[in-house]
């Protein structure tokens, strides 16, 4: 066997070579661990025309229900971007929908046949089929609400029934056959929903069999079970996030940029932390509150004192409460840019950015071990784990 032994020069040659590669691939190992402890891939992505701007409530399901034209919705299988089944609501479906892994809840509006007044239809669909499992009608007769704003109206699920809020009126029904069991109207005159640079849903939580919600500078507390107010507080600032951590605490954040932690027994502030800018979301993890402000911040509280254990400057405001599922955060942070951000020291794991002439509609959710996004020009869906993908991109244009 001939062994060729390279020069003396070609030695000190190899050496320097190593040493440049090692000095340039530095950085590239500390992107690898990122990638390691978030391993998203692309799976597919579906063009739209004609999009929505919606949001989804979501657990545990295989199917995506896209809102196309206002009035149609189309489900997609979330593994493979295929259209399983459509659905004409005829009349404007609301700006979110609620699904679990058998039925789609949705509420839509259609107009009274002898007045102008709209009337708000919630429905039960199968998951699977398409098909209506139940359909209830609710009217409003109240003097303050002369139209029902689909852009403002959410389902929440609660145990076994399903609580709609449009504008200030509340409805809970059955989550099985749709049956009414009660329906209030809470304020007096004109209302308006937080502020219009943020997301309505980030001033509402329940938690405890307690609706927290407000109306400007009011935070309510209402019995989901029976409608009943427990009770009324005066906070002196308008009110653009509330997280209801459980019967005797709620966290509140307002538009000069406070967050403030309030006992609902004694109705008086337990600590303040200030931001520079309006609270946009507060979200309850493991690790403590979870805050997002338009001073382009997003921190982390504790929950007892206030305390600031961490906090991360992102480039633009942060417009849409913050997502969290386990030990991951989703933070979008303009319209071009969205985060993954490990929980317990605000570290970027991911950032996925649009092209120029894209940008997102907000953030979505997850689905299974699967996370997907919706743009004005797209549905984009990625894998948490790999290997999980089975088809990379959809042909289909709705």
């Amino acid at each position: 066997m001939n062994l060729s032994i390279p020069k003396l020069p070609e030695i000190f040659l190899y050496f320097r070579i190593c040493i440049v590669l090692s000095v340039l691939f530095v950085p590239l190992r500390g992107q690898t661990t990122a990638a390691n402890e978030f391993p998203a891939q692309p799976c597919w992505q579906f063009p739209l025309k004609n999009s929505s701007k919606h949001q989804f409530a979501s657990d545990n399901i295989r199917n995506i229900p896209f809102i196309r034209d206002n009035n149609f919705i189309d489900s997609i299988d979330v593994t493979t971007g295929k259209i399983n089944w459509s659905f004409d609501a005829g009349g404007v479906i609301s700006h979110q929908i609620l699904i679990n892994s058998e039925y789609t809840y949705l509420a839509n509006t259609v107009k009274k046949s002898s007045s102008e007044e709209d009337i708000l239809i919630l429905r039960s669909i199968s998951d699977y089929s398409g098909l209506t499992i139940w359909k209830t009608e609710i009217e409003f007769n109240s003097d303050f609400v002369n139209k029902i704003t689909p852009e403002q109206t959410y389902i929440y699920d609660f145990k076994n029934g399903l609580l709609v809020r449009s504008n200030l009126c509340y409805v809970h029904v059955n989550k099985s056959d749709g049956k009414l069991k009660w329906k209030k109207c809470i304020a007096s005159d004109s209302i308006r929903f937080g502020n219009s640079d943020m997301t309505s849903d980030a001033v509402v939580d329940i938690s405890a069999g307690i609706l927290a919600f407000s109306d400007r500078n009011y935070l309510y507390l209402l019995a989901v079970e029976t409608g009943e107010i427990v009770t009324k507080i005066a906070t002196g600032s308008e009110i653009t996030a509330i997280s209801l951590i459980d019967k005797s605490t709620v966290i509140y954040g307002d538009k000069k940029g406070n967050i403030r932690s309030l006992n609902i027994g004694n109705k008086k502030v337990s600590w303040t932390v200030n931001s520079g800018g309006a609270i946009s979301g507060i979200v309850k993890t493991e690790k403590g509150l979870l805050v997002s402000s338009f001073d382009n911040f997003v921190y982390m509280l504790d929950i007892s004192s206030g305390r600031k254990i961490w906090k991360k400057r992102f480039a633009g405001r942060i417009r849409v409460k913050p997502f969290v599922k386990k030990n991951l955060a989703i933070i979008v942070g303009d319209e071009k840019n969205s985060y993954f951000v490990n929980v317990s020291d605000g570290r970027i794991v991911k950032q996925i950015s649009l092209p120029e002439n894209e940008y997102f509609f907000q953030f979505n959710g997850f689905i299974d071990e699967y996370y997907f996004f919706l743009t004005d020009k797209r549905i984009l869906v990625y894998g948490i784990e790999n290997g999980i993908c089975q088809k990379k991109e959809s042909e289909e244009v709705l």
